[in-house]
């Protein structure tokens, strides 16, 4: 037939790191984080700062944060952990988009 479906009550605080083992999924294991990218009026492409814990992890998404005048080309985490946003032309005005990053 079909599978049972099961619900258990686990109390706050009842697991602690005795409990999870080194392959259980945890907030470090799955961190990310959202970098603003200014891409300034006239410009084709803009950067935020280096950050090392950015360094070697991965784009999982992109999103406007204000103003969007043109389409985006390309998102790229560059090898000093920071994040460069260019564009297919020249901004109007300034671009403002947020990146998230999953950390390594």
């Amino acid at each position: 037939m079909g599978s049972k479906v099961h619900r258990y009550h686990v109390e706050k605080d009842a697991i602690t790191g005795d409990h999870i083992q080194n392959g259980a999924i945890t907030k470090s294991k799955i961190g990310y984080k959202v970098v603003t990218v200014t891409v300034a009026a006239g410009a084709t492409s803009g950067s935020s700062a280096a950050d090392s814990e950015l360094v070697g992890g991965e784009i999982i998404g992109f999103y406007p944060a204000g103003n969007q005048d043109q389409h985006v080309d390309n998102v790229v985490l560059n090898d000093d952990g920071s994040v460069t946003v260019t564009l297919a032309a020249a901004a109007s005005d300034d671009n403002v988009f947020k990146v998230v990053v999953l950390k390594p």
